[in-house]
């Protein structure tokens, strides 16, 4: 009797076990997939907030260079 009551408290472990690690998994997967979502916003503010306003500051000094020349 004492080895099918330890064999049913190993399946138990067993399952929580592999429940949990499964759960773990599907966060840290979940995690990767909004860290990679903010990443790119991320990459995209910097594109459209530096890049662009660098780019209109050399338009304007190369088209007021040619007014003036």
């Amino acid at each position: 009797m004492s080895s099918i009551t330890s064999l049913v408290r190993l399946e138990r472990t067993v399952s929580q076990h592999l429940v949990h690690s499964f759960l773990l998994h599907l966060s840290t997967t979940a995690q990767y997939y909004v860290d990679m979502f903010f990443y790119f916003f991320f990459l995209l503010f910097c594109f459209f907030f530096f890049f662009f306003p660098t780019i209109s500051i050399i338009d304007a000094i190369c088209l007021s260079r040619r007014r003036i020349c």
